[in-house]
């Protein structure tokens, strides 16, 4: 696994333009929670290049979160009515799967899988897959080759949505706080869990039931925040679940990698990480994972 820094995706921004971006965006939220005019801040956002590092869409979204957070706050509006306007998926596909961070983790990930796939015939789970913004890149990197790919979530609209985009694939409700069905229980030798498992109450349980569904030689790709990160604060912090870890002592809803390094070691897995600090992604506080059973325990 060591050679998994060549999968990575290329970069398609500098580091100066990522730097930029996130002045503009902390600036934006925070001048918009002081009730200062933030508006010259996100028409900087909606140009070039930082329309590369985040659609029009996102910023929308996160605008909407910001007007209408004194009744989000109250609960007179549901988040995912902003998320999902009209039951529209476009927003949500927008945020995960065309923000710079998001295209380069997805590509990242769907490389991954292909290059596995090329040893031969590969299971693969996708748990918490949402509108599909990983599958895409995955499906699209793999097509023609000898693979099965189970989709999975917690809810029913995601599973007829992504059967309709790719009827190759099968589907499965899926609820990482509950204990997994029989069919479920089957071993893969590809796990994807994208931007999921920070949403659920108990990390470290969950993560044991993930790893339950991993064959001995198989492997973990997990895409995760791992900084603090305003915007989400204000925005799909909403939607966010109460926890039962101790995310709920600290007062915070991500790991950082060294916590989810020290979470798979105590299980006998060893990981790699991506973008790698040499990356201006690195600044972004994203990280992808790749985690395997350590050397010996197998």
């Amino acid at each position: 696994m060591n050679d998994v820094k060549n999968y990575a995706a290329e970069p398609e921004v500098t580091a100066e333009t990522v730097d930029r971006f996130k002045e503009l965006l902390e600036k934006a939220v925070d001048d918009s929670i002081k009730g200062i005019d933030d508006s010259e801040n996100w028409r900087l956002l909606s140009e070039s290049p930082m329309d590369r590092m985040i659609p029009a869409e996102a910023c929308g979204y996160i605008r909407d979160h910001l007007k209408y957070r004194e009744a989000l706050e109250n609960g007179k509006m549901n988040a995912m009515f902003l998320l999902f306007p009209g039951g529209s998926t476009t927003v949500a596909e927008k945020i995960y799967g065309d923000t710079a961070i998001n295209r380069y983790m997805n590509r990242t990930v769907a490389e991954i899988v292909y290059r596995k796939c090329r040893e031969g015939k590969k299971r693969i789970l996708e748990v918490g897959g949402g509108v599909g913004a990983t599958t895409g890149p995955v499906m699209d990197r793999i097509k023609g080759m000898d693979f099965e790919y189970r989709f999975t979530d917690v809810s029913r609209f995601f599973l007829n949505h992504v059967q309709k985009k790719w009827p190759e694939v099968t589907t499965g409700v899926l609820d990482l706080d509950q204990v997994p069905t029989e069919e479920d229980r089957r071993k893969y030798d590809m796990i994807i869990a994208a931007g999921v498992l920070n949403a659920v109450r108990d990390i470290p349980r969950s993560i044991d039931t993930v790893l339950s569904m991993l064959e001995e030689d198989g492997i973990l790709l997990m895409t995760e925040p791992t900084d603090s990160h305003p915007e989400i604060d204000v925005s799909q912090g909403f939607m966010m679940q109460k926890f039962t870890d101790r995310r709920k002592e600290k007062g915070r809803w991500f790991l950082t990698v060294e916590e989810w390094r020290s979470l798979f070691k105590r299980r006998g897995y060893d990981v790699c990480t991506l973008p790698g600090e040499d990356s201006p992604y690195h600044r972004l506080g994203y990280t992808v994972f790749l985690a395997y059973r350590t050397v010996g325990e197998q």
